[in-house]
């Protein structure tokens, strides 16, 4: 996979180019996963670098990967001072590349590294926790994610991503927390009352719900998501008729919405049993 990725330098951009420089490295950038070593476990950089094959069929010269060419934690001086980026930006560089590649295992390692040398950088925790989440270890991601609001309070993103990993963890007061603190924030960001609605009604706090999700729909038109979780809110409230139309309401925008149509049915089912009651 081509190396695609923009390294900030001191005094601005270090282009592609600069960058194959730096590293004294070749005109495509692998990952330990990209080249076929298998999963990074903890430390076990070392034992794959041992056994590498020649990857490089095409130039043989290259030799084995430039990641086992190369320290651990890289400093400056292990690039001959051909570079002016010092260690944790260079580990950092690698994680960016690692983690566009879609080598999340890969992209935790060095971050990891970036963090040893700088350990209260947010940036790198924010990288960390993206990484953590797409590999799908949200108790992790979380971890960094609430370092990150911990250390940068005024960013919104991790934040919002901090509840998000919550949501997704099934943590729904802490969700509710996080997420009543970004739209307090960031009363700009409509999504914040969207996830706000979506975390009580999935939480069973029906009624509560609706004033985030009204509001959410009114600031950001009719998002799938908050007129689906309000359809669930009123359904689960016995108000039929206002449910039913947030799923048709769905339906109208995009016809095959397999759960829109799954809980209209469920709606006018139970709307016509309750009807048969009062009867």
């Amino acid at each position: 996979m081509a190396f695609a990725l923009l390294c900030l330098k001191r005094g601005g951009l270090m282009s592609i180019p600069q960058i194959n420089r730096c590293i004294g490295a070749f005109p495509v950038f692998f990952s330990p996963i990209e080249a076929g070593l298998g999963p990074i476990e903890p430390g076990g950089l070392d034992s794959y670098c041992e056994a590498a094959p020649i990857l490089f069929d095409g130039n043989p010269s290259m030799g084995i990967p430039w990641f086992c060419q190369m320290p651990l934690a890289v400093t400056a001086a292990d690039v001959g001072g051909s570079c002016e980026l010092p260690e944790p930006e260079l580990n950092s560089m690698y994680a960016r590349a690692a983690l566009d590649s879609g080598d999340y295992q890969g992209s935790i390692y060095w971050w990891d590294h970036a963090l040893s040398a700088d350990p209260l950088n947010p940036e790198y925790y924010w990288g960390r926790g993206v990484a953590l989440a797409n590999h799908g270890w949200l108790a992790q991601a979380a971890l960094d994610f609430k370092t990150v609001h911990d250390l940068a309070p005024e960013l919104a993103d991790p934040l919002l991503q901090l509840s998000l990993a919550q949501l997704a963890l099934g943590e729904y007061p802490q969700a509710i927390e996080y997420l009543g603190e970004f739209v307090g924030n960031f009363p700009e960001r409509p999504e914040g009352k969207m996830y706000l609605g979506m975390a009580l009604v999935y939480s069973g706090q029906y009624q509560e719900s609706l004033a985030p999700l009204n509001e959410a729909i009114e600031a950001n038109g009719k998002d799938p998501q908050a007129v689906m979780s309000r359809g669930v809110a009123y359904a689960n409230l016995g108000k039929f008729l206002e449910a039913a139309m947030d799923f048709q309401a769905l339906l109208t925008i995009d016809p095959g919405h397999e759960l829109a149509a799954e809980y209209l049915r469920r709606v006018v089912n139970d709307w016509a049993w309750s009807l048969s009651l009062q009867r």
